[in-house]
């Protein structure tokens, strides 16, 4: 987490030099702000909104900027700077087609393991409050990014660059727990013997799913973690923050995350939709695909949206069982989801069913492809 209390020396005059950039307008002089703390998530970065009012020759104007604090943790994989080199070497400065990044207006470093990001604030419209009509047109956006450098190959070719990130999301889960306590009566309740049998078969072939989607599928640029989380909306535009994971994988990998995550933190209550929001994703992907001139075999990229889906988020819940058999699962169910302990692990059941029938689609798939 970052160290530096980087907040308390910033000045109306770094605040003026930031807006005046953002506005492309020397007349610029702001006259208030406050600043309000924004919840970073899993990255764990220190995030704050500015926001206040300035001044524009005669005309009094409200204005509101993002700075986010990354830096160097003791359980860092070496590519803390990630997002910062992304933005640094313009990666994401003119994304094809309605997908785009928050504009980086400065870069700070505030020593050698720490630096803050200026950004512009994209709102509050993420995708917790979207209905799944507006998942599709973010899928879109998603399919024609992710095919213009599927057909055009120019992938940017960094070190620092992801390119394991499925196979490291498939390695976070908790498989030894479920081993180890699958017969206690509370765990069998929320994953029954067939529904562990199945998990455990998907983790002893996991790497088969990844070795096939990368012979298969054209690799592309991706953002590495376009869930729910981190995608909003901005008129007809989606815009994707937090590129900390960006990086290089199998076309259709991407959605993978936007279906399982989104399910996973929005859709308490509702999974009787996830197969209507499954599909709408794909296929509204499919369609940015083609808008961006990919013209392959539509299977394969169900395949690795399958596979990735299924493997990912049908291993990564089992961590649940630490939740089941913890001193305290109501807690955690109230201060993460604001649902009962009953209601997320039920949850966690019906997710588990859901992207093991899309695992099993993949293999069937296999035989058709391989």
């Amino acid at each position: 987490m970052p160290r530096t209390d980087y907040i308390g020396t910033i000045d109306h005059s770094d605040l003026t030099r930031l807006l005046r950039t953002l506005r492309g307008s020397e007349s610029v002089l702001v006259t208030e702000w406050t600043s309000t703390p924004v919840d970073s998530g899993i990255s764990k970065a220190t995030v704050h909104r500015l926001e206040g009012l300035a001044k524009e020759r005669e005309t009094t104007l409200a204005w509101s900027l993002v700075v986010k604090q990354v830096g160097k943790t003791a359980a860092d994989d070496g590519n803390w700077q990630r997002e910062i080199l992304v933005y640094r070497n313009g990666l994401v400065d003119n994304l094809p087609g309605g997908l785009r990044a928050p504009r980086c207006i400065d870069s700070v470093d505030l020593s050698e393991t720490e630096t803050a990001l200026w950004l512009e604030d994209v709102g509050r419209s993420w995708a917790q409050c979207w209905p799944i009509e507006r998942y599709g047109l973010a899928a879109y956006h998603l399919g024609q990014f992710g095919g213009y450098y599927a057909v055009s190959k120019a992938l940017p070719d960094f070190s620092w660059l992801a390119r394991d990130k499925w196979q490291e999301d498939m390695e976070r889960s908790d498989i030894e727990s479920l081993k180890k306590h699958r017969d206690l009566p509370q765990v069998k309740e929320i994953y029954p013997p067939d529904i562990t049998d199945r998990i455990l078969a998907l983790w002893e072939r996991r790497l088969d799913f990844v070795k096939y989607a990368h012979h298969l599928a054209p690799l592309t640029f991706t953002h590495g973690d376009a869930t729910g989380r981190n995608l909003y909306a901005l008129d007809d535009e989606t815009v994707a923050i937090d590129w900390e994971d960006a990086g290089v994988g199998p076309l259709g990998e991407e959605i993978a995350r936007t279906l399982g995550s989104s399910l996973h933190w929005f859709f308490q209550g509702r999974m009787d939709q996830a197969p209507q929001l499954a599909e709408t994703i794909f296929e509204n992907y499919l369609e940015g695909l083609r808008n961006a001139g990919w013209t392959g075999d539509p299977r394969v990229v169900r395949y690795v949206y399958c596979a990735a889906a299924g493997s990912v988020f049908g291993l990564a819940y089992t961590t649940a069982v630490r939740r089941i058999i913890g001193a305290d699962p109501e807690r955690w169910a109230r201060n993460n989801y604001g649902i009962s302990a009953t209601e997320a692990l039920e949850h966690r059941s019906l997710m588990a069913s859901f992207f093991l029938r899309l695992a099993d689609e993949a293999r069937a798939l296999e035989k058709e492809l391989i």
